[in-house]
């Protein structure tokens, strides 16, 4: 029983990122507080590893021997995995080791948030093939990379993430930050991505928000009941006497099951929020913009 209860806790503190960095080196070997219990006498390892809800909850990043993180997936046997995998350098080897651990644990996955350089990441999408019929939350967080050539713009890029139509329970989808174009392995089916009731996509300071693309992606997520966007430049401009240039030519976007909307602006500078004109959210309920009231003008029946 103590064990049991000591499982909840030992996740969450597990599932810290602050050393996903890379820039900790005197966390280098370290070891985790599962197996610091199991190493404590004969009995303790005994009762821990039998535990399985001990061991569902792993972050494989540059600090964790690839010997470890099998056997911690070992250990959790066949109970659901929150898995945290973490791709801070551009070493093939290194990437292989653990793109190879998501394929084999992908039938458990429960939650897997992919930390990175963009580089490894772009090839995590096509190389984690197996199924993830359980896989309820998925986020991908980019990081910058020295190693990158700095002379291409990201943007000319874009994000390259395995599908979310490959996941047919997916409830919650991150992506920070956001690319565009935006590119799938398999090519993206928008009508595929039902299940998913949770977007987050958070932008950069700069360029400005690609606002067609943003509406084209959001337009895939037919069911999704909240949306989060976050760092989002759009126009500063306080008034306008016609229509915000960021919104010509663009066409409203149906978000039918919308219920609540959150939205942070990059440094809180935007203060015109003609775009929300092109929301089609009979259903939304709830919003919240910089946590200030500026938006209302736009939405007063929600405002109301």
């Amino acid at each position: 029983m103590i064990f049991e209860a000591a499982a909840e806790p030992l996740r969450n503190t597990s599932d810290s990122l602050f050393h996903l960095s890379g820039m900790e080196p005197s966390r280098r070997g370290r070891r985790p507080s599962q197996i610091d219990i199991a190493a404590v006498c004969s009995r303790w390892r005994t009762i821990a590893h039998k535990t399985a809800t001990m061991w569902n909850t792993i972050i494989f990043d540059n600090y964790l021997a690839n010997e470890a993180a099998e056997e911690w997936c070992a250990r959790g046997k066949s109970t659901p995995l929150d898995l945290v995998v973490a791709f801070l350098d551009c070493a093939e080897e290194g990437r292989w080791h653990r793109v190879a651990l998501i394929n084999r644990v992908s039938h458990r996955l429960r939650t897997l948030k992919l930390v990175g350089y963009k580089l490894p990441l772009n090839h995590v999408a096509s190389e984690w093939t197996l199924p993830a019929p359980w896989l309820q939350t998925y986020e991908v967080l980019t990081r910058f990379c020295y190693c990158e050539d700095h002379t291409v713009s990201m943007d000319a890029t874009g994000m390259f993430i395995r599908a979310p139509s490959s996941f047919p329970a997916l409830r919650s989808l991150k992506i920070s930050p956001m690319y565009f174009p935006w590119r799938t392995a398999p090519a993206f089916d928008g009508c595929c991505a039902s299940s998913v009731q949770d977007l987050t996509l958070s932008f950069q300071d700069w360029p400005r928000t690609d606002l067609a693309s943003t509406f084209r992606l959001l337009a895939a997520f037919q069911n999704m009941t909240s949306l989060k966007l976050e760092n989002v430049a759009i126009c500063e401009a306080g008034s306008h006497a016609t229509e915000c240039t960021a919104i010509v030519g663009l066409e409203p976007v149906h978000l039918l099951q919308l219920q609540s909307l959150l939205v942070t602006t990059s440094y809180g500078f935007d203060s015109c929020f003609q775009w929300l004109h092109l929301l089609d959210a009979p259903s939304l309920r709830t919003v919240n913009i910089n946590n200030s009231q500026s938006w209302q003008r736009e939405l007063p029946q929600i405002a109301g």
